[in-house]
């Protein structure tokens, strides 16, 4: 039995029993859509929970060096809004001149190096020093995105057990 038809027979001259498999096939393949349409979303609101709730900016850009994402923790380290960012360059985003300029130099370096980097810098913003940087470049098949994490290193107080 030939499920697709061939230039001789269209679907209307297919037996029942040929449609009726047809159908099943189909509604199988769209109940496997759906089910990986769910996990898909599933999966993108884990990340997106993660990522606005952690304490470290998280950002990605495409090759032009546009913000693609940035987390809620940029708007506390620069004090501009995270929608600001959207869209825009380090330099039209509203960072001061220094700073988009030592964005794009680092930017730069990840797209030309085509790996990971880890830069160790301190920079004053509105919440404290940040201090370091990695940067990566990953490829989804439409071209290069850079994320970069900055990880600020944070003294914590330790409690003893029972107090």
């Amino acid at each position: 039995m030939d499920l697709i038809p061939t230039k001789r027979e269209s679907f209307e001259q297919e037996k029942p029993e040929t449609r009726q498999v047809r159908r099943n096939r189909i509604e199988i393949l769209e109940q496997k859509v759906r089910m990986l349409e769910a996990e898909l979303l599933s999966s993108k609101r884990m990340f997106q929970s993660i990522a606005d709730n952690a304490p470290d900016v998280i950002c990605r850009f495409n090759g032009n060096f546009e913000h693609l994402y940035v987390n809620p923790a940029l708007e506390k380290a620069t004090g501009i809004p995270v929608l600001n960012f959207i869209g825009k360059t380090p330099h039209t985003a509203g960072l001061p001149p220094p700073m988009a300029d030592f964005w794009v130099n680092i930017l730069t370096q990840v797209l030309e190096k085509k790996d990971y980097m880890t830069f160790d810098f301190s920079f004053p913003t509105p919440i404290g020093d940040r201090d370091v940087l990695y940067v990566a470049q990953d490829h989804d098949g439409s071209g290069p995105w850079l994320w970069a994490l900055d990880t600020n290193s944070r003294t914590t107080r330790r409690v003893a057990y029972g107090t």
